[in-house]
């Protein structure tokens, strides 16, 4: 299988779609559809695969934002990846992926600066600075306390 993506007009020499030279032809090249490819191609099948967007990973993207101080990367998408997927270890290089625990919380870009806020019922240790920050009004942090205790009551 060709690993560069051809646009959807793209033409063999004859003036005829790729797709009309392949044994299989897979629409999108999100995890589901890139792995298809991988696989059906190792058994010897001639794969086209078509993708809207400008760039292979269906949902699960990182993006290169420029912003005050810097350059962040984004995660679009599919952002919690669960190593206990039955077939994942068959499809991912674990080790090259460098896979590492997040935080429970988020880190708000607010006035130029960054703020993290933790999820104080996993990180008490937080509580005092998510409730000290310039991120969102008193009463907004009170109505996110009184929605996740009564959340929590309900589960």
């Amino acid at each position: 299988m060709s690993h560069e993506l051809r646009s959807r007009e793209s033409r063999t020499p004859r003036g005829l779609p790729f797709c009309m030279h392949a044994d299989v032809t897979i629409i999108g090249a999100g995890l589901a559809g890139l792995t298809c490819a991988r696989e059906l191609s190792r058994d010897g099948a001639r794969v086209v695969l078509l993708e809207a967007s400008d760039a292979p990973g269906g949902r699960v993207r990182t993006d290169h934002v420029h912003g005050p101080g810097g350059t962040y990367l984004v995660d679009r998408g599919f952002q919690v990846y669960l190593t206990a997927y039955p077939t994942a270890p068959h499809v991912l290089n674990h080790a090259a992926l460098d896979l590492r625990a997040f935080e429970p919380g988020a880190v708000v870009m607010h006035d130029g600066k960054a703020h993290a806020l933790m999820d104080p019922w996993r990180r008490p240790g937080n509580l005092l600075d998510g409730a000290l920050s310039k991120v969102g009004t008193m009463g907004d942090k009170l109505k996110v306390g009184v929605m996740r205790s009564e959340m929590q009551r309900m589960a």
